[in-house]
C-alpha cells in the first residue's frame, strides 16, 4: 500500500494524478511492513513560515520525525521529498531551516538511504 501525506498540495496532487489504484490516501492509517509512505507535506509559504515559525517547525520538521518513527516501528518505507532551498546557503529563513533540520534528522536515522 502506498500512503501519500500532503496529497492535496502541489506535489501530492501530481502524484495522486498518476491514477494508480495502488495509491490510496488516508486521514489515518495503520502502516504495515512493506507499505510505502510518500511525504509530500510541507508548510511552504516562506513569508508565513517567518511569521509563524512554530507552525513551520511542526509541519516541516515535527511531522517528518513522527512519520519516521511510525515507519521504523512498523517496517514501512518512508520517501521524503526534499527542497532545493536547503541547498542554497544564502536561504537563512525559517522554511529552509526547518526543511534542512528534517533532512539532517533523517540522515541520522537512515544510514542506508539512497
Amino acid at each position: 500500500m502506498i500512503h501519500v501525506v500532503g496529497s492535496r498540495g502541489q506535489l501530492g496532487s501530481a502524484i495522486m494524478a498518476l491514477g494508480s489504484e495502488d495509491v490510496k490516501v488516508y486521514e489515518s492509517a495503520v502502516l504495515l511492513p512493506g507499505d510505502v509512505v510518500i511525504n509530500c507535506a510541507a508548510y511552504t509559504d516562506h513569508n508565513k513560515c517567518n511569521e509563524f515559525p512554530k507552525k513551520a517547525y511542526a509541519s516541516n520538521y515535527g511531522l517528518v520525525t513522527n512519520l519516521s518513527h511510525a515507519c521504523q516501528e512498523t517496517g514501512a518505507k518512508l520517501i521524503h521529498i526534499s527542497s532545493d532551498y536547503v541547498l542554497h546557503t544564502g536561504n537563512n529563513n525559517v522554511y529552509a531551516t526547518t526543511k534542512l533540520m528534517a533532512e539532517k534528522y533523517l540522515s541520522t536515522r537512515y544510514r542506508d538511504w539512497e
